[in-house]
C-alpha cells in the first residue's frame, strides 16, 4: 500500500512463530537490520511495526533496566541472608544449589514435553524461572533456620545427624506445600486457553523436580558443610541470650489476638484500597509505549487508516460447498465496513 502523497509505502513481511520467542525476535532483529542497511544503501529511510517490532523494541528498551532489577533483587536477597545468617557461605551456597535445581527442572520440562507432545509456551521457561526461584529460596530457608536452631540446641551432636532430623521435621512441610502448588498449576492443564493449558503441567513438572532436590541436594549440602555453612560468623550457633523479635511479635498476637486480627484486617483493607475505581484492559498506552515501533505506526496513521500496519484477518468459507468468488464477497465488505473500530 502506498501512501497518497506517495511519500512511503507499506511492505508486508510475515515471521512464523511466537513473537515472544527469543528466537523468532532474534530472526527479526536480523531481518531489521539487513533491510535498513539494504534501503539506506539505495537512498531510503525505513521503518518497522506491528506487535513483533513493538516486542522487540520494548524488549531492547527494557534490556538495561531489567538486568539491573534482576541483579539488585539477587543483591537483595544475598544481603538478607547475610544479615540473618551473618554467613556468606550461607548465603551464596544454598543459591547456587537452587539455581541448579532449576536448570535440571527446565530440562526436565522440556523432555516431559517432548514426550507427551505438549507445546510449550515462549513464556513459560521465564515463568518457571520466577516460581522456582521463591519456592526455592523459601524451601532453603526452610531448612537453615531449622538447621541452625539445632546445632544451636545441641551442639554436642555431629552436623550429619541434624541434617537428617532437619530434612525429616521439615521435609513434611516443604513437601506439603510442593504438593499444593503442583496441584493447583496442574488443573490449569483442563484450561481451555492454550497458554493456561500449557504452562500449567510445565510448571507443576518444574515444582516436582525443585520438591526433589530440595529434599535429597539440600539436605546433603547441609550435612556435608556442617557448622561451616556459617562460616565465618561464630556467633551464627551460640544459643541466643533473648528472643528475637519474631518471638516477641507472636507473644504479642497470642496475648491480643482480637486486637492484631483487627489491625491486621484494617491495614489489608487500606493496602486493598488502591483497586477501588481501577479498570483493568489490555491498553498499551502510556510513555512505555514510545517505542521506535509506535513512533512508525503513527506516523503512518497520520496518512492511511487505523489497522494498515496491523491487518486483521477474517477468514470466510463457504456453506454450500461452491467455490468462493469475488463478487460473493461484496456484501461482507459492505458489512465488515459497519463494524465499528
Amino acid at each position: 500500500m502506498t501512501a497518497p502523497d506517495r511519500s512511503f509505502e507499506l511492505l508486508s513481511v510475515e515471521l512464523i512463530g511466537n513473537r515472544a520467542d527469543t528466537g523468532v525476535q532474534g530472526v527479526y532483529r536480523a531481518f531489521r537490520d539487513a533491510a535498513r542497511t539494504q534501503f539506506s544503501e539505495a537512498g531510503m529511510r525505513t521503518g518497522f511495526t506491528g506487535p513483533l517490532a513493538d516486542t522487540v523494541d520494548t524488549v531492547d528498551s527494557r534490556k538495561t533496566a531489567t538486568t539491573v532489577g534482576s541483579a539488585l533483587i539477587m543483591g537483595l536477597i544475598v544481603l538478607l541472608n547475610v544479615l540473618v545468617f551473618r554467613s556468606v557461605l550461607a548465603a551464596l551456597l544454598p543459591l547456587l544449589a537452587v539455581a541448579v535445581i532449576g536448570s535440571v527442572a527446565a530440562g526436565a520440562v522440556a523432555a516431559a514435553a517432548m514426550l507427551t507432545g505438549l507445546k510449550l509456551d515462549a513464556g513459560t521457561p521465564g515463568l518457571i524461572n520466577v516460581v522456582l526461584l521463591g519456592i526455592g529460596i523459601d524451601y532453603l530457608l526452610f531448612l537453615l533456620f531449622r538447621f541452625r536452631e539445632q546445632l544451636r540446641a545441641r551442639p554436642e551432636q555431629s552436623a550429619r545427624e541434624v541434617a537428617g532430623q532437619v530434612a525429616g521435621r521439615v521435609g513434611t512441610a516443604i513437601t506439603s506445600a510442593a504438593l499444593t502448588i503442583v496441584a493447583a498449576f496442574a488443573t490449569l492443564g483442563l484450561a481451555t486457553f492454550g497458554q493456561f493449558r500449557s504452562m500449567g503441567p510445565a510448571i507443576a513438572v518444574a515444582v516436582l523436580v525443585m520438591l526433589l532436590g530440595s529434599l535429597t541436594l539440600l539436605p546433603a549440602l547441609l550435612a556435608a558443610t556442617g557448622r561451616a555453612m556459617f562460616w565465618p560468623s561464630k556467633a551464627a550457633l551460640r544459643p541466643e541470650a533473648r528472643e528475637g523479635r519474631a518471638a516477641r511479635l507472636g507473644a504479642l498476637v497470642t496475648r491480643r489476638p482480637l486486637m492484631m486480627l483487627t489491625a491486621s484486617v484494617a491495614l489489608l483493607a487500606a493496602l486493598a484500597a488502591g483497586l477501588i475505581g481501577i479498570r483493568m484492559d489490555y491498553g498499551q498506552g502510556g510513555p512505555a509505549a514510545q517505542t521506535p515501533a509506535a513512533a512508525t505506526a503513527a506516523e503512518i496513521s497520520r496518512t492511511l487508516p487505523a489497522g494498515v500496519s496491523d491487518p486483521t484477518s477474517v477468514f470466510v468459507t463457504s456453506t454450500d460447498g461452491g467455490a468462493l468468488t469475488t463478487g460473493g464477497l461484496d456484501g461482507l465488505s459492505r458489512a465488515l465496513t459497519q463494524v465499528k473500530g
